[in-house]
C-alpha cells in the first residue's frame, strides 16, 4: 500500500470510527483494514455503490476525478472533495514544463516518474475548475495551488493512527539507518553517502523497497559492495519493525506532497535526514531533522548524528511531539468531518 492509499484509507477509517459509514472505491482488490465496505472501479460495482447514495465523494487519487465528478452529477450535485498527495501536482502544470524538468534531471531513474504522472496533472487541473473543494497537505501546496490553477485550498495535514504504534525499541538497542522508497526517488544519493561513511560499529544500511535489480549495475555493485542491504518490497509491519529499530531516517527524494515516512519515523522518534524535501519548513522549525543541500553536507549530518545519542533522542522526541499535536488521527478525521458536514449543509442550504 503507498503513501497515497494508505492515507485514503486511513481517512476512511478515522471517519468511520466517527459513525459515518463509508463505502470505500478501490482499483484494486485489497484486504483494507477497518471494515470497510470495499467496491472495485467495476463500473457495475461503482454504479451499485453510488446508487446507496453518498453527502460526500471523497477522492485521493486524482486520476480517478473525472469518475467522481460523473458520479456527483449522477447523484445531483453531490460534492467532490479532491485531496492533493503530491508536490508535483501543484508545480508542473503543462507538458512543456514537464519537458523543461526532464532535460535537468541526470538519473536515468528519475524518468519515469514524471512521464508517469503527465494524466495527474490535467487531472489537477479539472480539479481546480469543478471540485467543491480542493484540500491539500501543506501550506505550500495551497500557496502553489493558488499561484498555478487560481484555486484556493483547504489544509488538512496527513493523519496517523497513534494507536498502533509506540516507541518501543530502546535508543541503544538500534542500529539501522534507513531508507523507503521507490527507485525514481534517487536512492543513489543514500548509496553514495552510505558509501562515503563507510562502515562504522553498531551501524547497518537498510534499504525498503527497492532491489538490485531495479538499479543501475554499477549503483547496485556500490551498495554491496558498502555493505547496503537492498531489501526491496515489505508489508508495513515489515517497514514499521525496521524503522522502529532505526538510528535515523534518510529522505533522498526530488520533490514529495507530505512524505508518509516522516510520520513513520516520528512516531519511533527516530530523526529525519532529508536531502530537500521539508514540507513548510517542518523539519526546521520543529527540529525533528535537518535538511541538507547536498551529498557532503549529508554525509556530515549524518556522521554527526550517529556520533551524538543525546541528539538523535533530542530530535526523535521533537518528532513524536510534532506528530501528536498536528496529525494524530483523531484530530484529521475531525477536520474532514467538519469540511464535509459544511459542504453537505451547503448543498442542502442551497435545495432550500
Amino acid at each position: 500500500m503507498g503513501g497515497a492509499e494508505r492515507q485514503a484509507n486511513l481517512v476512511a477509517c478515522g471517519l468511520r470510527a466517527l459513525g459515518h459509514d463509508v463505502h470505500y472505491v478501490t482499483s484494486r482488490r485489497r484486504g483494507w483494514p477497518g471494515g470497510l465496505k470495499t467496491a472495485s472501479l467495476d463500473p457495475q460495482e461503482v454504479a451499485e455503490a453510488s446508487a446507496r447514495g453518498a453527502d460526500v465523494i471523497y477522492v485521493r487519487d486524482v486520476l480517478a476525478v473525472r469518475k467522481a465528478l460523473e458520479l456527483g452529477r449522477l447523484r445531483g450535485s453531490v460534492p467532490v472533495v479532491v485531496a492533493l498527495y503530491s508536490g508535483t501536482q501543484c508545480t508542473l502544470l503543462s507538458r512543456r514544463q514537464l519537458a523543461t524538468y526532464l532535460r535537468g534531471q541526470g538519473a536515468k531513474a528519475m524518468v519515469n516518474y514524471p512521464l508517469n504522472r503527465v494524466p495527474e496533472f490535467a487531472s489537477t487541473r479539472v480539479a481546480s475548475r469543478l471540485a467543491a473543494c480542493v484540500v491539500a497537505q501543506t501550506a505550500e501546496q495551497s500557496r502553489l495551488l493558488r499561484q498555478n490553477f487560481g484555486r484556493s485550498a483547504t489544509i488538512i495535514p496527513n493523519g496517523y493512527d497513534l494507536s498502533q504504534c509506540s516507541p518501543s525499541v530502546a535508543p541503544a538497542a538500534r542500529r539501522y539507518v534507513t531508507w523507503i522508497g521507490k527507485a525514481y526517488k534517487r536512492p543513489d544519493r543514500f548509496i553514495r553517502a552510505a558509501a562515503a561513511l563507510g562502515p562504522m560499529d553498531d551501524v547497518e544500511y537498510i534499504m525498503l523497497g527497492v532491489e538490485a535489480s531495479q538499479l543501475p549495475a554499477g549503483l547496485a555493485r556500490l551498495a554491496e559492495s558498502h555493505g547496503v542491504r537492498l531489501a526491496g518490497e515489505a508489508p508495513h509491519e515489515r517497514v514499521d519493525c525496521v524503522v522502529g529499530q532505526s538510528l535515523v531516517y534518510v529522505h533522498t527524494a526530488e520533490y514529495e506532497g507530505f512524505p508518509n515516512t516522516f510520520l513513520e519515523a516520528w512516531a519511533h522518534e527516530v530523526p529525519v535526514v532529508s536531502a530537500g524535501v521539508d514540507p513548510d519548513g517542518v523539519l526546521s522549525t520543529t527540529g525533528s531533522g535537518v535538511v541538507c543541500t547536498g551529498l557532503e553536507e549529508m554525509v556530515r549530518v549524518l556522521r554527526e548524528l550517529l556520533a551524538d545519542p543525546d541528539r538523535r533522542t533530542e530530535a526523535g522526541r521533537a518528532g513524536r511531539q510534532h506528530l501528536v499535536a498536528t496529525h494524530d488521527l483523531a484530530i484529521t478525521s475531525r477536520a474532514h468531518e467538519l469540511l464535509f458536514r459544511r459542504l453537505v449543509d451547503s448543498r442542502s442550504a442551497g435545495r432550500g
